[in-house]
């Protein structure tokens, strides 16, 4: 695994930074703030695609045919958003698995799914829309969570979480494993997307033609934004997660999140998601990657950085851009 770390110098021009700042259309910090980051999303996801277009041609083998081109998909989701196989499809059986001529039994991962989809008549590309789920806060029921397992699916979850957190670490808090209670999927929140950029051309990757619910304005119509659960293959669960995760980022539409706003995603209880479907991913994660190298990418995952700064408030923040645009950084 590759991991390029990126600022903002690296995609996001000086000079589109400080026409944000300057605008006078603005009423108030948090629409700057907010017109700032929208602006440098939309340059980030341009610059993102080219480089993983660029990245992807250099890789793959040029003695594939033009009609066995291999996909490049590039999901478009924030870190507490998780794709999953989304049951209710219409289309829903292509999601299970299959065996091919060895008897051998393909996966149920995101991966393999879009590999049987291309081969499917129906499939549209080279963009898919998911409509978002969005998971509260109301902790887990154990006895309910145990009931929906069987006992062999417990020993495998058991046997994957002890391999990777030893009982001496800091228990973790995994979005996918300790939050299941949802609410009502109903059109009206747009959905996010995911895009085959082996099939888009570099002239179609501009900042302008994109945002964080349409990576490309033109493959990805306006009408998808607001599928329907039932005509996707996919879902994005969005997590709320833990109280300490949830106030230790500042949005920048609203500032410091405060425990007061976390507790009115509690009442969400319309349903739970079945706990095997959003816990299995880690026997597989496990058993492909090995125990040391799982337990190693998973160190620390879920946990806050207890040495690090706490994020500015919206104020502070736009004065030290204001003052890093004026240094001309």
């Amino acid at each position: 695994m590759d991991i390029t770390e990126w600022n903002d110098d690296v995609y996001f021009p000086v000079g589109e930074r400080r026409t944000v700042l300057r605008q006078k259309n603005h009423n108030g910090t948090a629409q700057k703030l907010t017109s700032l980051h929208r602006t440098r999303q939309r340059h980030f996801y341009a610059a993102c695609m080219r480089q993983l277009k660029a990245d992807h041609e250099e890789g793959k083998s040029k003695s594939l045919p033009e009609e066995e081109a291999v996909p490049n998909w590039v999901a478009f989701i924030d870190v507490d958003e998780f794709l999953f196989p989304n049951w209710n499809w219409e289309h829903q059986f292509l999601l299970f698995p299959t065996t091919d001529n060895h008897g051998i039994s393909q996966s149920t991962t995101i991966a393999s799914i879009l590999y049987r989809l291309a081969k499917f008549d129906g499939f549209q590309g080279p963009c898919i829309v998911s409509p978002r789920l969005l998971i509260g806060t109301n902790e887990n029921n154990r006895s309910l969570t145990q009931m929906n397992l069987s006992g062999e699916q417990v020993i495998q979850l058991d046997s994957a979480w002890k391999g990777v957190f030893p009982s001496n670490q800091t228990n973790p808090s995994l979005s996918t494993w300790d939050w299941n209670w949802h609410e009502e999927l109903i059109p009206g929140s747009a959905g996010k997307a995911i895009l085959d950029i082996s099939r888009v051309p570099r002239k179609a990757m501009a900042y302008k033609k994109a945002n964080a619910h349409r990576p490309n304005r033109e493959l990805c119509g306006f009408d998808q934004m607001w599928i329907g659960k039932i005509k996707s293959p996919l879902i994005v669960h969005h997590y709320i997660g833990s109280l300490e995760q949830f106030t230790f980022r500042s949005d920048v539409r609203q500032g410091k999140r405060t425990t007061e706003e976390y507790l009115t995603y509690h009442n969400i209880s319309s349903g739970t998601v079945h706990p095997w479907e959003t816990r299995r991913w880690l026997i597989d994660f496990v058993s492909s990657l090995g125990v040391t190298t799982a337990a190693s990418l998973l160190e620390g995952a879920g946990l806050i950085e207890k040495d690090a700064p706490p994020a500015d408030d919206p104020d502070k923040l736009l004065l030290k851009l204001h003052q890093k645009m004026t240094q001309g950084r």
